[in-house]
């Protein structure tokens, strides 16, 4: 069994890999704990039994993957915001454009009507494992056509003059993965949200995804489960173009649901 009850956990990747993995008989995440991942790194978890994400817990990272074989309870946050790549399949084309993924990132023209938009960064990437981490078996051994993939940021251009370092618009979304017979959402948040650029003239980031698969999916009718991929904000007055919106897919059988999502 696997148990965290401190406040605040910072969980470190192993060396040359960008995957904290823990397979386990049960996972629990107890109410006030944070648990935030090393930058560039997510959190894949495999419970032969149960796990359970308590209220007002926090998990935050790169992706965020939880599959059981029996009951997965969902009423804390898990956020992977602004913690897709800087680039990626659907970045921003030229200055200023917001990254793409299930819809078209935004243009920085002042001309109504105009935003960037083809097919390819539309989508995101054409093969979508590539977006896995090497190491997770899901990226190898799963022979569902549909897999989750991150966001992509935004559009890049110019120099920062102190590091002679590419300057880049905002990160994309990340992505969280849900797997277990019986999902149980109780006043849950998922967010896989854009990042805003925070230099002008270049754009923010795409949402990202967030994939569930279950038998049945039980929600709570008295508090409303969030759900969001949407793109980073845009900025009229300093030319950053809002990022495209997300995926977000459901792969249930049974469900009764109370739900608030934002694209």
């Amino acid at each position: 069994m696997c148990q965290f009850y401190s406040r605040q956990v910072l969980l470190n990747c192993p060396v040359n890999t960008s995957n904290c993995i823990y397979n386990t008989y049960s996972f629990s995440v107890d109410s006030l704990t944070n648990i935030a991942v090393s930058d560039g790194c997510g959190l894949s978890v495999k419970a032969y039994k149960k796990i359970e994400i308590a209220r007002d817990s926090t998990i935050t990272a790169n992706f965020v993957n939880l599959t059981c074989t029996s009951k997965l309870i969902m009423s804390g946050t898990l956020t992977t915001s602004g913690k897709g790549p800087l680039e990626g399949p659907g970045s921003g084309e030229g200055t200023g454009r917001g990254g793409s993924y299930g819809g078209s990132g935004g243009d920085p023209s002042c001309t109504p009507g105009q935003y960037y938009s083809n097919y390819l960064s539309q989508i995101g990437s054409v093969d979508v494992k590539q977006d896995w981490p090497a190491e997770y078996d899901y990226a190898k051994d799963s022979v569902d056509p549909v897999y989750p993939t991150m966001g992509s940021g935004g559009g890049q251009g110019g120099v920062n003059t102190t590091t002679g370092e590419m300057l880049h618009g905002g990160r994309g979304g990340g992505m969280i993965n849900l797997v277990a017979p019986l999902i149980e959402l109780f006043n849950g948040h998922l967010f896989c949200e854009g990042a805003k650029s925070v230099v002008a003239d270049l754009g923010s980031g795409s949402g990202g995804s967030i994939s569930i698969t279950a038998d049945r999916i039980d929600v709570s009718i008295q508090k409303a489960v969030v759900m969001s991929v949407r793109g980073g904000e845009g900025e009229r007055d300093q030319h950053i173009a809002a990022g495209g919106g997300g995926r977000i897919s459901f792969h249930v059988s049974i469900f009764l649901f109370a739900w608030v999502v934002k694209l």
